[in-house]
Order: C-alpha cells, then sequence, then structure tokens
C-alpha cells in the first residue's frame, strides 16, 4: 500500500487523522516501518477478529473503511463491517500468483528429492502447494505440513493435507518454532 503512496509522489500524511487498524503483530510493525502507530489490534490474528474489535469500539455508519488487501482476500471483514452500516472500500493491493517455470519445477524437484516439511504462510500457498504436489504425494510419503494459523490449517485440509502443527501466532518466527518443537520432541512410546 505505501509503494503504491510513495510511488504516486505522496507520504504518510495522506492518512491524515484517519484511524490505523491492523491484523496482527506483522501488520503493526508494518505500519512502524514507515512512521506510523496502529489504533486497533485485535487479541486475535483473524479479520473476523479485527472487524469484531473494531465493531465492539463503536464503528458503525456513517464510517468509510478503506481495506487494501490481496487480490484473493476472503470477504469477512468487509461483510461484517458492512453488515453494520460502514462503507467499504477494497483496494487490491497486491497478488498472490502460483509459481511458473523454473519456481513451479523448483517446488516439484523438492518434493521429489524429499521434504523434511512444508510450511504454508496462507491459504492461497495451501492451494499452490497442493495443486502443484497432487500426483507427486499420491505415490509417496507426505512431509511433516505446518500452518501458520487455522485458516490456513482449515483451508490445507480441505486440500487433503495432513496438517500437523498450528503456530500459535500468525507469524513466520512462531511457525519456524512450533517446526522446530515438532520435530525435536519425544516420539511417543507404546
Amino acid at each position: 500500500f505505501f509503494e503504491a503512496v510513495f510511488a504516486a509522489g505522496l507520504d504518510v500524511r495522506c492518512v491524515g487523522a484517519a484511524r490505523l487498524a491492523a491484523v496482527g503483530r506483522k501488520t503493526t510493525e508494518a505500519l512502524r516501518a514507515v512512521g506510523l502507530r496502529a489504533d486497533v489490534v485485535p487479541a486475535s490474528s483473524k479479520a473476523s477478529a479485527l472487524a469484531e474489535t473494531l465493531l465492539a469500539e463503536g464503528l458503525g455508519a456513517p464510517a468509510r473503511v478503506l481495506f487494501p488487501c490481496s487480490s484473493i482476500a476472503r470477504d469477512e471483514l468487509p461483510t461484517q463491517l458492512r453488515a453494520a452500516g460502514v462503507v467499504v472500500d477494497e483496494v487490491v493491493a497486491y497478488r498472490t500468483v502460483a509459481p511458473e517455470g523454473a519456481a513451479r519445477q523448483a517446488v516439484r524437484d523438492a518434493y521429489r528429492a524429499g521434504l523434511d516439511a512444508v510450511l504454508l504462510t496462507s491459504a492461497s500457498t495451501a492451494e499452490h502447494f497442493s495443486e502443484l504436489t497432487a500426483d507427486l504425494r499420491a505415490d509417496g510419503p507426505i512431509p511433516v505440513i505446518g500452518a501458520i494459523g487455522e485458516t490456513t490449517a482449515g483451508r490445507a485440509r480441505a486440500l487433503g493435507l495432513p496438517v500437523s502443527f498450528v503456530a500459535p501466532e500468525a507469524s513466520v518466527e512462531s511457525l519456524v518454532a512450533a517446526l522446530e518443537s515438532h520435530l525435536t520432541r519425544p516420539e511417543p512410546t507404546a
């Protein structure tokens, strides 16, 4: 979002006195990196939790919200806000695309070579991984699969991917720590 703001010759003052909301710690840190502070951060790093927090703090009609999002963002946040009379302007800030060409082949080659673990960082990552490896998974062992959050885990499970663990916090650091914990825990005895 701010790359587009800066490319347009503007700066952080373009947000004026608007209140800023962030879905989690990483988004809060990204705002801080451009000199802004999040006014609202829900306890849980989920879009539905952000909507509930905003509404609990009194956001409603005639409020207007700018929602920079992915081209494949789920609609729960804008749906919840619109149901309360909030005008939501959704702006696609980035696009998530499946790997192509050499990147696509690299994923398949890595899978064939044998992976110990796969870390899924979004529902779209789960979808792309599932599509890229469907034929390979049918013929051999499936590596340990970890998810960055419950939404990602749910999408992976719906695609038939067995999720072994979910990060306690929606961040890459938490996902890596959960992987380490999973791989170093003692095997259960029979």
